[in-house]
């Protein structure tokens, strides 16, 4: 049957319209059984341990489109988008060619595979970049930048990090605006990821961190009355 655990739960009891506060949520505990269901061979059971607090969470509860932070294309720029086949690069490429962009994107797969070709072509064909590139097949991401954008790149959506990060800040024009979306080279590399060498290293951050489920209706209630200094994080379990 497995084993019998209890588990917290905070359930938004009142329908927030304005400001959030922490009587319009409540804990309630319930019983459930660890078990994984049969037929389901290799399966992996996942546990919590952080529950990151953020602004948008208020417009999930009062039912709102969100706002999300964006950036001003215009005519004539030049634009380069990583990973750019995946659900959001192609949207971001082809807003960029309404707004009168020279957009570039880059595909990942096996060097010279036929589905490396399918992912180059389709950014160019069917999504209408100017020009596309499999990444896996460039041994030095600087001079494959360069070849696409000699004079350098105006915008840069990043899904990628990494050495294509590195790579394309050495690339960036003046003013040029960075969009940090992703970082796809550094899921697989937990043990030692990569580090961007060409940014300012002095920056100094700060996490704020609430004990346990039960703190986590103040810690929102607190993020909209500047309770917080830094990113707010609840700790659901140590282990």
């Amino acid at each position: 049957m497995g084993e019998e655990i209890s588990n917290k739960q905070v359930i938004l009891s009142n329908y927030v319209k304005t400001s959030v506060n922490e009587s319009d949520m409540s804990l309630r505990t319930s019983k459930i059984q660890l078990k994984i269901p049969s037929g389901c061979d290799g399966a992996v059971l996942v546990k919590n341990i952080y529950l990151s607090i953020d602004p948008f969470i208020l417009a999930l509860m009062k039912n709102q489109e969100l706002d999300l932070p964006s950036f001003m294309l215009d005519s004539g720029e030049t634009v380069y988008v990583s990973a750019a086949s995946g659900a959001v690069g192609q949207l971001v490429g082809q807003f960029a060619k309404i707004a009168g962009c020279y957009v570039v994107g880059s595909a990942g797969s096996k060097e010279k595979s036929a589905f490396a070709l399918m992912k180059v072509d389709l950014l160019k064909n069917k999504f209408g970049f100017d020009e596309a590139f499999n990444y896996k097949e460039e041994q030095d991401y600087n001079a494959a930048l360069k070849r696409y954008f000699p004079d350098g790149i105006d915008i840069y959506f990043d899904n990628m990090g990494g050495k294509m990060l590195e790579a394309v800040l050495n690339n960036m024009r003046l003013n040029g605006c960075v969009a940090l979306c992703g970082m796809i080279s550094q899921y697989n590399n937990l043990e030692q990821p990569e580090g961007v060498h060409n940014l300012i290293n002095a920056i100094v951050k700060r996490v704020h961190i609430a004990e346990g489920i039960e703190s986590a209706p103040g810690a929102l209630s607190g993020l909209y009355s500047g309770r917080n200094v830094g990113k707010l994080l609840v700790v659901v379990a140590r282990e």
